[in-house]
């Protein structure tokens, strides 16, 4: 199974008013702390995996991340035994 979410612009804002940006970013954290599995680097963002437990949040998570980020790629792919979200963007500054 795999979700796919294509970027719509690539002006770098997000919808999100500033107190619900707030509450967004700790929706993430929750994720990572409760159901993460690590983050790694990727070509233009970053790669997260969670356990195959935490699906339904981080389908939900990603779907509302696409709505408001525009200039997102958000990709989520179930492996074996894990999800696979791939959260990308054409405009990301380069590496140092």
């Amino acid at each position: 199974m795999s979700t796919r979410y294509e970027h719509r612009h690539l002006e770098i804002a997000c919808n999100l008013a500033r107190s619900q940006a707030g509450t967004r970013a700790g929706e993430w954290q929750r994720l990572q702390a409760d159901r993460g599995l690590g983050m790694e680097r990727i070509t233009g963002g970053a790669r997260l995996w969670v356990e195959l437990e935490g699906l339904q949040a981080v389908e939900d998570l990603v779907r509302r991340e696409s709505e408001c980020c525009g200039f997102l790629d958000l990709e989520l792919s179930v492996q074996a035994d894990r999800v696979q979200v791939d959260i990308t963007s054409p405009v990301a500054p380069p590496r140092r």
